[in-house]
């Protein structure tokens, strides 16, 4: 058997997000969500999911575009001099240039584990905003935090190629997602143990589409081995319940509507891969549909 685990990213960034998360796993086409301790709507989100949901959730670390958690001046690599958050491409840029203390990270990402729990989640994974989790430099320190609050199932993202030779990518979406899965090739030593076998949806990040994601699923069954996991990501959300501010970053690009649709039909697409096609079952993590 083939267990997919389909991932929701940036539960608790809207109010968008987040109703579009508790509908999915309403449907059971959902096996669990990753909550950003940044987010302006987390804390509204978690008044209003169901408690037998909350279990379900684990943790988006963020070091970028949204405020931290850690008052600024005590990571000041990690924001601007006034104290804002920092671009993606300006935190790359000091990354690339040696210019981040990984203490200064460490403190962050202890703040947003600490602040998940106090708001009563038990977290069973982690990944990250940007995949910034799988950074050569930050990898060790933040599996060394993680490991401080008992935490040992993480997001690996390297793209399974075979399975997903990219068709019809966003405009540079293929060297970003090359580059990310160098990092976490690189990084593997600290989370392979505790993920996933294979991950796909980082090519297609924000821009899945049904044809896509059947063609997945019948190449696992073709190409698949027994007892493997597979997560794939995805960004669900209801585009008129996300603010402007979100909008204006790489979210703006998203096609929010064409994973919502896709995301509703994942169970009846499983079922259907299974039909009369030689190759292992594929199966819905429990935590979503029944195989």
């Amino acid at each position: 058997m083939i267990t997919i685990i389909a991932t929701a990213d940036d539960y608790g960034l809207t109010t968008g997000m987040n109703l579009a998360i508790h509908d999915l796993f309403q449907h059971g086409a959902l096996s669990r969500a990753s909550a950003m301790a940044t987010g302006e709507a987390l804390e509204e989100g978690l008044a209003s999911i169901p408690a037998h949901h909350r279990h379900r959730l684990g943790a988006h670390l963020c070091l970028i575009e949204e405020r931290p958690v850690s008052p600024p001046e005590s990571i000041p690599p990690l924001t601007t001099p006034a104290g804002h958050p920092l671009p993606r491409w300006q935190l790359v840029k000091k990354l690339l240039l040696g210019q981040i203390d990984p203490a200064h990270v460490a403190c962050e990402v202890r703040a947003q584990l600490a602040r998940l729990r106090d708001l009563g989640l038990t977290i069973g994974h982690v990944d990250g905003h940007a995949h910034l989790h799988v950074w050569p430099s930050l990898a060790p320190v933040i599996r060394e935090v993680c490991r401080e609050f008992g935490i040992h199932a993480f997001r690996l993202p390297v793209e399974s190629l075979s399975l997903s030779w990219p068709d019809q990518l966003a405009p540079g979406r293929l060297p970003i997602g090359l580059a990310i899965s160098a990092c976490a090739t690189l990084s593997r030593r600290h989370y392979a143990t505790h993920a996933p076998d294979r991950f796909l949806g980082l090519l297609h990040s924000g821009h899945m589409e049904e044809r896509i994601v059947a063609n997945w699923l019948t190449r696992l069954r073709r190409q698949g081995q027994d007892h493997i996991q597979v997560e794939i990501m995805f960004h669900p959300a209801y585009a008129a319940a996300i603010p402007e501010r979100v909008m204006q970053t790489d979210h703006g690009k998203y096609a929010f509507d064409a994973e919502m649709q896709v995301m509703r039909k994942l169970p009846d697409m499983i079922a259907q891969a299974n039909q009369g096609r030689p190759g292992p079952t594929l199966c819905l993590n429990a935590h979503g549909a029944a195989c």
